[in-house]
């Protein structure tokens, strides 16, 4: 394995021999003790390797032999060196790129998080940051150890932490403690009572004692569930408790609303005039420049937005471009029906916003009244939804 090597960096020849002497030569040149080596015969000519500083010597054997020799290429270092002494650019750029290499793989360009799955990966590295780790930072000021430990010390979702640098990228390993159970306070027992007027669709105790069943009608206020537990011998009673009730009651409501909706608005029209800017981000401060416009209103919209980075580094220097385009505001009267689609994103925000993600709306009854520039709405909704409300028990 070395020995190729060597003669690569010394340099060295490939001979071409050929004639009927080819053999008497071969056979010389091994009697004088010159090395050749990856002699190959295509059936006309011999094709030989030899040292550079044989190949004068092989010149002499070459005669005496009677064999006709000549050298057809020159392999090695010093050959390569003679080639390109005198493209002095091609040199320096070949060093460049070896130091460009070297220089580059002494600093993290990337860092990663793994193994966790409740704490972001983004608070650990925005944290590693500020202690020292991030991308672009040479790794001999890296303390490993010392980062580990204020990972530890920082998350308290994290039990373990490693920090490790392989190549250019810097792991970070961690791993989570077991998340604490959920402790539900049943202390302070309670009622649940309805916060509506409506028909129980379903419920579903846990705990606690039902007051109603599915189907009956309740109103506002109204008691479904007992936080008091009787103990019985049959009818009669012989003692009680309080608990914290708990329980999943579902009911059909009726909500009635009143809303408007404006038909004015403002529409932009573009008037085909625009203008160019560029900007040029360098060390965090940006410089534009570009066509002057008066435009009194316009979009600005990204046409080019050139970065470089390095793994996680990102250099700090770039360039966007953006078209400004110029447009006129116009008020406008929508539609009644337009209107009436936006009345209906009224409602499904009203429900959502008052019921919650899990109910659904039965029927809706929507009424539009046009007055010129808005819509007048009365609504009337049937809405399934989770009721029940906790209240200290009575009678306590």
């Amino acid at each position: 394995m070395f020995l190729p090597i060597w003669n690569y960096l010394k340099g060295y020849v490939i001979i071409k021999a050929s004639g009927l002497s080819a053999g008497k030569f071969i056979n010389m040149a091994a009697y004088y003790g010159v090395d050749l080596w990856d002699i190959r015969n295509d059936g006309k000519n011999y094709f030989i390797k030899a040292r550079m500083a044989d190949v004068d010597e092989l010149k002499e054997i070459s005669r005496k032999s009677g064999c006709r020799t000549e050298v057809i290429k020159y392999r090695g270092i010093p050959f390569l060196v003679k080639k390109y002494k005198k493209r002095r650019a091609f040199i320096f750029g070949c060093v460049f790129f070896i130091f460009y290499i070297c220089s580059m793989s002494l600093f993290v360009w990337r860092v990663k998080v793994e193994g966790n799955y409740r704490v972001a990966g983004e608070d650990i590295k925005n944290f590693c940051a500020s202690q020292g780790l991030r991308a672009g930072v040479l790794k001999n000021d890296v303390d490993l150890n010392k980062i580990s430990n204020d990972i530890i010390a920082q998350f308290g979702d994290i039990a373990w932490a490693s920090v490790n640098i392989d190549g250019s990228e810097a792991i970070i390993s961690i791993s989570e403690t077991i998340p604490e159970t959920e402790i539900i306070d049943n202390s302070e027992p309670c009622d649940i009572i309805s916060q509506y007027d409506g028909i129980i669709e379903s419920i579903m105790v846990a705990e606690g004692t039902p007051t109603v069943s599915a189907g009956d009608i309740v109103k506002k206020g109204d008691m479904l569930v007992s936080g008091r537990l009787s103990f019985k011998d049959g009818e009669e009673e012989k003692g009680y408790t309080y608990v914290k009730s708990d329980a999943y009651i579902r009911a059909r409501t009726v909500h009635r609303l009143s809303f408007s909706v404006d038909k004015r608005k403002n529409e932009k029209e573009y008037t085909g005039n625009s203008s160019i800017s560029v900007y040029i981000s360098l060390f965090g401060n940006e410089y534009g420049f570009g066509m002057p416009n008066n435009f009194e209103n316009c979009d600005y919209k990204l046409r080019n937005d050139i970065g470089l980075s390095i793994g996680d580094y990102k250099i700090p220097f770039g360039l966007k471009i953006y078209n400004a385009e110029e447009y006129i505001l116009k008020e406008v009267l929508i539609t009644k029906e337009e209107a009436d689609i936006m009345a209906k994103d009224v409602l499904l925000t009203y429900g959502e916003e008052n019921f919650g993600f899990d109910a659904y709306v039965i029927s809706q009854d929507l009424n539009g009244s046009d007055e010129g520039d808005r819509v007048n709405y009365t609504a009337v909704l049937e809405v399934s939804h989770k009721i029940g409300q906790e209240v200290p028990c009575s009678g306590q």
